[in-house]
């Protein structure tokens, strides 16, 4: 975690993992995940975010890759001292080897996507 003003705050995150199947019929994988998050008051009462993610995905015996992104950026209003209003927009992206015609039973992942979230909440706090 890096502070490069009082007002920012930096906070990243690098890790691989080895994760073993629980069953016969599928494998186990390798990943690795980086992860960056910024953090910024730009008012009192108005803080902005920004998140870049990327995860990428090794299955054992030759079955296949594939990676993660996903890049968001958020705002939240400190409307009143129990009440925020949060916006957010992220954008996700996967990307697989594996075309959706060779997808069947026993294939532990899915085909490529992309897609676009937004989120609107109205939060409320004792």
């Amino acid at each position: 975690m890096s502070t490069p003003t009082c007002l920012t705050t930096i906070t990243g995150m690098v890790a691989r993992y080895i994760e073993d199947s629980a069953s016969d019929a599928t494998v186990g994988h390798t990943e690795t995940a980086v992860k960056l998050v910024v953090d910024h008051e730009l008012l009192r009462n108005v803080l902005l975010n920004a998140t870049a993610s990327f995860y990428t995905d090794s299955y054992q015996q030759n079955q296949g890759n594939q990676s993660y992104v996903m890049l968001g950026a958020g705002i939240t209003w400190l409307v009143k001292r129990h009440i925020r209003l949060v916006g957010r927009y992220e954008f996700a992206s996967r990307q697989s080897n594996a075309s959706n015609a060779e997808l069947g039973m026993g294939q532990i992942y899915g085909g490529s996507y992309s897609e676009n979230r937004f989120l609107l909440q109205l939060k409320f706090g004792l």
